[in-house]
């Protein structure tokens, strides 16, 4: 009896040492695959930038950072990430000034998809994104505030539990190193869409009904505080949404944007209902210009954008 607890310890204290050592090369093989854009940016180190942009795909997808560089002269990047929330945008920020980079000037994209991310994205907050941080106190905090206790507590002592709940990404985790393609510009960060021929269909009605979450306002908030210890100047503003969008939108959104802005101080510029707004063929989908949108978006932007610039 004693020999087979002896034999099974060793085995359980075998199989789980082979567990975290698997974990520890998914967690390697994760930071070197810069398919993902949060790996991208998170292997930024030490950079220094005049501005950055941060949010959701709308930023991703709809800011040219090469273009205004280009008109402003200055040095900027693109911290957009696809259907991420205020709580993947505040950790985003947390590690790129951990990694002792730092802009001057961050324009945060608000808007009711951010506000109201469970109705926004479906799946909100991206816990596979963050997974090599846990143990960092602010880390911790996020995923137990979005994750639980339970799960936070099995990914943090189990490591390998994270890849049998996230299996998908990291099976593309696997085929992105071998196949290295890369979707945005790894040199800013912009994703630009291609136009789509909507063959003369119009645009869906919107029939979502929007409303200012507890974890929207909590995050936006930690966010121009985290900023703002970073001394850096931040600026909010909501990007272009087709016209249709809008139709069942509440003044609740707006109302709640412009009371952060002013109880911050902040400047807060307002695109929803830009001229583009109205043209259905420069976007892809209601809440997505393409690639021609938002060059006409970003020669509207850039002017009014450059005077809040620090």
């Amino acid at each position: 009896m004693r020999t087979f607890l002896i034999k099974s310890f060793l085995f359980a204290a075998a199989a789980l040492l082979a567990i975290q050592l698997v974990g520890g090369v998914f967690n390697f093989l994760g930071q070197k695959n810069k398919q993902e854009k949060i790996n991208w940016i998170l292997s930024k180190k030490d950079q220094k930038y005049d501005f950055a942009f941060l949010g959701s795909s709308r930023v991703l997808n709809m800011v040219d950072i090469n273009y205004l560089q280009n008109t402003w002269q200055i040095k900027g990047i693109n911290l957009g990430t696809a259907s991420s929330d205020f709580s993947d945008n505040y950790l985003t920020l947390y590690e790129f000034y951990k990694n002792g980079n730092h802009a001057n000037n961050i324009f945060l994209q608000v808007d009711e998809q951010s506000l109201d991310p469970k109705q926004g994205f479906g799946y909100s907050f991206h816990e596979q994104w963050f997974f090599n941080f846990l143990g960092d106190k602010i880390v911790d905090e996020v995923y137990l505030d979005n994750s639980g206790k339970n799960k936070y507590l099995a990914w943090r002592y189990l490591p390998f539990l994270r890849y049998m709940e996230f299996n998908n990404p990291y099976k593309e985790l696997i085929l992105g190193l071998i196949k290295k393609k890369i979707d945005y510009d790894s040199t800013s960060g912009s994703e630009l869409m291609d136009s789509i021929d909507h063959q003369g269909q119009g645009a869906p009605a919107n029939k979502k009904s929007w409303e200012v979450s507890p974890a929207g306002k909590k995050y936006l908030e930690k966010i121009i505080s985290l900023a703002r210890e970073h001394e850096s100047n931040v600026i909010l503003y909501t990007a272009p949404y087709y016209k249709v969008h809008n139709d069942n939108l509440t003044n609740a959104i707006e109302d709640y944007i412009i009371r952060t802005a002013h109880k911050n101080s902040l400047v807060f510029l307002n695109f929803r209902n830009s001229e583009l707004a109205q043209h259905w063929e420069y976007f892809r989908n209601e809440a997505h210009l393409d690639k021609a949108g938002t060059a006409l978006f970003m020669a509207e932007f850039a002017p009014e954008a450059k005077r809040t610039l620090r």
